[in-house]
């Protein structure tokens, strides 16, 4: 996947409250298909880790097989200066970096999974309907009801400790 991939994915977090039912249907494909890019960017990780440490043994036994006498320290100085060893730095940074922000992507998602079911839980309750009172004062009677949910919701949660 790529950048794009990404951006499409971060669109896709928003959710849209008057179509939960489209919504809760694809949370479980959106997420699997960001679980999957963090598997395949771990996996991209490992493997710029494993060539690393096979150009650096490379690099090492070089140096060493050049019949200079040079210190451990000076070995090491080289391989890190060494243009294989700098650009294969410069990829692993970079997919750490992309790891990490799909690794979050992941998590933000795994978030959206528990506001789906909350958000469920308030249409069901229907907190987002409309109700007027006779006066025509439509703040009045929404304010009881969300006190009345509110107070609904602390004595659940005061039965559930």
């Amino acid at each position: 996947m790529t950048t794009k991939d990404y951006n499409y994915y971060k669109q896709q977090l928003a959710i849209d409250q008057h179509n939960l039912d489209a919504e809760m249907i694809r949370q479980p494909v959106l997420f699997h298909d960001v679980c999957e890019e963090v598997v395949r960017l771990q996996d991209r990780v490992s493997r710029l880790k494993a060539d690393l440490k096979s150009v650096d043994a490379n690099l090492n036994l070089k140096i060493r097989e050049s019949g200079a006498k040079v210190t451990q320290d000076a070995v090491q100085a080289q391989i890190e200066t060494h243009p294989d060893h700098t650009a294969l730095i410069q990829q692993l940074s970079d997919a750490v970096y992309e790891q990490d922000r799909w690794a979050t992507l992941r998590e933000t998602f795994r978030d959206r999974t528990f506001m789906l079911k909350e958000l469920s839980n308030l249409y069901s309750s229907n907190y987002f309907t409309r109700s007027y009172s006779k006066s025509g004062n439509e703040d009045v009677v929404n304010d009881a009801n969300r006190q009345a949910l509110a107070s609904a919701r602390r004595e659940r949660a005061r039965l559930n400790d």
